[in-house]
């Protein structure tokens, strides 16, 4: 048993959730914190390191998860034990400093435990043992310095016969998709913004490049910090009604109007994923027509052997559902076939799309 489990099991609860709050808010006194936001165990504030990084000194970008005691700001990229942020606050350069201050604080010090716990529990709180990882959750005001471009980027919707997506300007509204030309914060250069929210709240987003000129232009998306993709779907999840499964955030944005879709953030579909994606009436799988694609696809129907109502779009193009007008999307999706009766086709049998 390490020290810090040791501490979970023999002292630990001399440390209470709402005795770790507040002793956080007098830390937040003490560094001139006098905005912040509550959401679940986190605590959102502007970040008081200074290490730069920081274009914007007024952006809410650092939390304290105060049941976890651990400090993270998402801008600078700086992060660690509740300890290790006030030992940067206060200029405090030895771990005794610290530990000597919250042992005093939380009580923990004197005679009210043995010796050993006291150590256990300092240490435990210096040092916090990874945990489950629990959801990101971001204010909605973040978005606002994605929302500055005037309407939408052409490449997102001007028709595909002039280089663009082709989509509905009524769906990129509906979910919120923004553009950054410049962002020096988060290292963005000409990149389209995908917010991404679970049961109502922004968990993240994407940032998809499209200028060569971006020196990350080479990663396709970057996906914004602690980004859950393994445990969310992206798209309509709320209800049981039937709901198509792709594997990108554009393939939705290009067609939900025509039918609730859901995306998984790429060919790998965890097994959260599966469990969410079961609680649906009838499941109608649209992956990409490539190996990665066919794979993922074949597991999930075996996963999901006990559903009802599976189905596999028989898609004779090398294009995915993103690329595909609104009839030939319409046209695949209503003939599905059941997931007993689908083969994955060879790659060389699919013909190029140009509908």
């Amino acid at each position: 048993m390490t020290t810090a489990s040791a501490a979970r099991s023999n002292g630990i609860e001399y440390l209470p959730a709402e005795q770790k709050r507040l002793l956080v808010l007098d830390l937040f006194k003490e560094f001139g914190i006098t905005d912040f936001r509550k959401n679940g165990f986190e605590l959102t504030h502007r970040c008081t390191l200074g290490f730069g990084g920081h274009s914007d000194g007024n952006s809410w970008t650092a939390s304290i998860n105060y049941d976890k005691l651990a400090f993270n700001c998402f801008v600078c990229g700086h992060g660690g034990s509740l300890a290790w942020w006030i030992a940067v606050n206060r200029g405090e350069t030895t771990p005794e400093q610290v530990s000597n201050w919250l042992a005093k604080k939380t009580g923990l010090a004197g005679n009210t435990v043995d010796l050993p716990t006291l150590m256990a529990v300092v240490e435990a709180i210096a040092n916090p043992e990874s945990e489950t990882e629990r959801m990101p959750y971001y204010d909605d005001r973040l978005l606002k310095r994605w929302h500055e471009w005037p309407g939408h980027h052409p490449y997102l919707s001007d028709p595909r016969a002039s280089g663009g997506r082709g989509i509905p300007t009524g769906n990129l509204d509906r979910y919120e998709v923004g553009y950054a030309d410049l962002d020096d914060d988060f290292k963005y250069f000409q990149r389209i913004i995908i917010p991404v929210r679970w049961k109502g709240s922004i968990v993240g987003w994407q940032a998809r490049a499209l200028n060569p000129d971006d020196p990350e232009y080479d990663i396709k998306y970057k996906n914004s910090p602690m980004f859950p993709r393994d445990r969310i779907l992206y798209g309509d999840v709320e209800g049981r009604a039937a709901r198509v499964v792709v594997e990108s955030p554009m393939s939705v944005l290009r067609h939900c109007h025509q039918s609730p879709m859901v995306a998984t953030f790429g060919a790998k579909i965890t097994e959260t994923q599966l469990r969410l994606l079961s609680r649906y009436d009838r499941l109608v799988f649209f992956l990409d027509p490539d190996k990665a694609g066919y794979s993922a696809t074949t597991k999930a129907i075996w996963k999901l052997k006990r559903h009802p109502d599976v189905r596999v779009v028989e898609n004779p193009w090398t294009a995915d559902a993103g690329d595909l007008n609104d009839a030939d999307f319409d046209k695949l999706v209503n003939t599905a076939v059941p997931a007993a009766l689908w083969t994955p086709k060879r790659y060389r049998e699919l013909q190029s799309y140009e509908g």
